[in-house]
């Protein structure tokens, strides 16, 4: 895996270099017309070219594959999970009890004529459980046009076998201040449409009953909708494959993301900030962040520029010693230029005393640096960036205050990580690792828009802890990182591994080793645990759909996909198969929702709608359909596709100079291949066609371009792994094989 953000050994053919936060992070329907003029950033034609000459019958396969280019499904659509409708109605209710107690239960779907009539002579002999049919945040209406005894209870839930009588929180606090994120019951006592007093963040089920004798008489249940809705034109990026269940894990993250982005609505004139999720703690993390800006680049119009708020609403939130606090409430905005480093608002010192203590995660501040660089890459908003830079260096100064004497990183006694109820104190392997890859990003950075000189030293260092990180804290009978080095147990983490992966700490057939290992050791019927030891207070044992997306993406940067998939379809398959259809903040062993026992905690508590866990929406589009950026703001990309089990898949991304698509299909059990890539204007593409492991002659618009292991026709084309790398450009080409090259005497 070829690590940190690089340039392509040459301006016109890349040699594979992997990006982002990958490196450091039965078809669909019947095939629908071209999309429209415009709709791909109206790409200049490239007309194919008739075969000169005739060659195999594998060569005429293949150039009249290649002759005209594969259409854009349109079906991706029927996945979209969002409505632009503002009122979201009961899909479907049920009397759960005494169902005599009810009449009419139809009544409350719409607001119609129609009522139902609810009675009660004690608390629970008949309750109303009504499912909205998706996940929604808003402001709970009910219209109520009799009211006799009661009053009426409504409890909300993610997940119906937690639809308790006080919802699915209980005995517990939130620290999330913008609204009411506590707020999992309400009471209805008078007639008139109730509004719910906050919005009730994220729920899918709602519980009605009775405290006490009496009847209601209910119009209709509704979810006034506050977070993002956008709709099927909003789409910029989308992701089709002829899995349904890989379909649906895409949708299903970006809608998450779309719960997590809300308002603050104490002020008039809030904007959309990305919080961790809806149902409580509505306040922007920069861990979850760091994986929500990559999702979020991928998908919908709207959330590049809610991500731009988010990032930037830590930059004048700062410490002296350069440490940036975890969490940050959304309202903040910060100015162009963030100033010196002199903490958080007053408001929010107040408000969130927690969050803005000196040291308590600070693997964070290494996080926020990575999220400002992949945004770079993905936006080529140098301005914006170059704004960002001396937020970054006073950064990395916190961060060397900490290195010991053994040039690691060291954590604070007392301070917290990403497993926020785990001892995070010592030399973390997670955290090392995590720096590792902000210097790395944060040196090409310097080099493109900064200083060359601290870009050397930021490599030197991210060089200097990567060697410490080897020396002391791997393993070498297990092959494995292990999870701090100040911890009795030897226990390896899953995140320690999966970030020394992604951040370049190890590399070749070390890293082949360390992938491997992760799966032996953590891997379970329903995800790997975050640890192969039980009873460490170092390591809480889990599964993290977090960690386990990073995991995902340093397969398929190793070319892993068959594994990658694989665990997509267990961990997020399994999510989908539960419900409620968005994605879990953690999960357990047992592939239920986790429960953490800390006081009166239990698993309600988790969040089903967590924007850190959307990982697959990312690695489906970047990686196993294949179109990622190499140099910032797409002036660059790549096309390099993953089949990952798959007969067909398309994606499509939004760039500053318009969408890249590409779309593949293998046909006749893999014995043909059909690619066509399109890229807009003032960019330049590079196709990576895969070979499966044989040799092939491959065919470009109607033309052979490849054959007995070269370029042929002047075209510009390298044998890169088991791909051939050829030079794209703007435009629409398609590529194609069929069959295996015969090898030549």
């Amino acid at each position: 895996m070829r690590q940190g953000f690089r340039r392509p050994k040459s301006p016109r053919v890349a040699l594979g270099a992997a990006v982002i936060a990958a490196a450091v992070a039965v078809s669909a329907g019947s095939a629908q017309g071209l999309a429209p003029a415009g709709s791909l950033g109206e790409p200049e034609q490239v007309s194919p070219a008739l075969p000169s000459d005739p060659g195999t019958r594998g060569e005429r396969r293949a150039a009249i594959l290649s002759s005209d280019p594969m259409e854009e499904r349109q079906t991706w659509q029927r996945y979209v999970l969002d409505s632009p409708d503002p009122l979201v109605y009961p899909a479907s209710a049920e009397v759960l009890g005494d169902a005599s107690r009810v009449r009419n239960l139809d009544g409350l779907l719409a607001d119609d004529d129609e009522a139902a009539v609810f009675g009660s002579d004690f608390f629970g002999d008949a309750q109303i459980v009504i499912d909205l049919g998706v996940n929604v945040g808003g402001r709970v209406e009910i219209g109520v046009s009799a009211v006799q005894g009661g009053p009426l209870r409504v409890a909300y839930s993610e997940d119906a076998d937690y639809l308790q009588p006080l919802g699915d929180m209980r005995g517990v606090q939130t620290i999330g201040i913008n609204d009411d994120p506590n707020g999992r019951v309400d009471v209805v006592s008078t007639p008139g449409i109730f509004h719910s007093p906050g919005i009730r963040g994220a729920q899918r089920y709602l519980r009605l009953s009775l405290d006490g004798p009496g009847q209601f008489t209910i119009d209709f249940v509704r979810v006034k909708v506050r977070h993002l809705r956008p709709g099927p034109e909003d789409y910029v990026g989308r992701f089709l494959s002829s899995d349904p269940v890989l379909n649906r894990i895409w949708y299903s993250g970006d809608y998450t993301l779309h719960l997590g982005a809300v308002r603050d609505p104490r002020f008039r004139r809030s904007r959309f900030g990305m919080a961790d999720g809806g149902k409580r703690d509505r306040l922007i993390w920069i861990g979850d962040l760091a994986m929500q800006s990559l999702v979020g680049h991928y998908t919908v119009r709207q959330l590049p520029k809610i991500l731009e708020r988010s990032i930037r609403a830590f930059s004048c939130q700062q410490l002296a010693d350069g440490y940036i606090p975890m969490a940050s409430d959304v309202q903040i905005q910060c100015p162009a230029d963030p100033g010196p480093a002199d903490g958080p608002p007053s408001s929010t010192r107040r408000s969130f005393p927690s969050l803005t203590q000196p040291d308590r995660l600070s693997e964070y501040t290494a996080w926020w640096v990575v999220t400002v660089c992949d945004r770079y890459l993905l936006t080529g908003d140098a301005q914006g960036t170059r704004q960002m830079l001396k937020v970054m260096r006073r950064a990395i100064d916190y961060m060397r205050s900490k290195l010991t004497e053994d040039g690691l990183f060291r954590t604070p006694q007392g301070s917290i990580n990403w497993r926020a109820f785990d001892t995070a104190g010592g030399t973390d392997g997670h955290t090392n690792a995590t720096w590792v890859r902000a210097l790395r990003r944060l040196a090409f950075v310097e080099r493109e828009i900064g200083d060359a000189t601290l870009a050397d030293e930021y490599l030197s260092l991210a060089d200097s802890i990567a060697r410490a990180m080897r020396r002391n804290l791997f393993d070498e009978r297990a092959g494995l990182f292990v999870v701090n080095g100040e911890s009795p147990r030897v226990n390896h983490a899953q995140d320690a591994n999966v970030e020394a992966l992604l951040s370049g700490v190890v590399r070749g057939a070390q890293a082949d080793t360390v992938l491997e290992g992760i799966r032996e050791r953590l891997w379970k019927p329903f995800g790997p645990l975050n640890g192969d030891l039980t009873n460490d207070p170092y390591v809480s044992r889990y599964i993290s759909p977090f960690m386990t997306g990073w995991e995902v993406i340093a397969r398929l940067a190793r070319h892993s996909d068959r594994s990658a998939a694989e665990l997509m379809r267990r961990v997020w398959g399994g999510m989908l198969k539960r419900g409620p259809g968005t994605m879990w903040e953690a999960m357990a062993p047992t592939g239920a929702p986790v429960e953490f026992k800390r006081g009166e905690v239990f698993a309600g508590r988790t969040s089903l709608a967590h924007g850190w866990s959307a990982a697959p929406t990312y690695a489906l589009s970047a990686y196993v359909a294949g179109i990622r950026p190499l140099m910032p703001g797409w002036k660059e990309w790549l096309a390099e596709p993953q089949r990952s089990g798959l007969s067909f898949a398309q994606a499509q991304a939004g760039t500053p100079a318009g969408p890249v698509a590409v779309r593949w299909r293998f046909a006749e059990d893999a014995r043909a291949l059909r690619l066509t890539a399109v890229g807009p204007k003032g960019t330049s593409g590079t196709v990576a066609v895969p070979l499966l492991g044989q040799r092939r002659a491959i065919a470009r618009d109607g033309e052979v371009v490849w054959r007995n292991g070269k370029p042929v026709g002047g075209v510009s084309a390298e044998r890169v792994g088991d791909y051939v790398q050829f030079e794209h450009g703007a435009g629409i080409r398609t590529y194609a094989w069929a069959g295996v090259e015969p090898t030549p005497r």
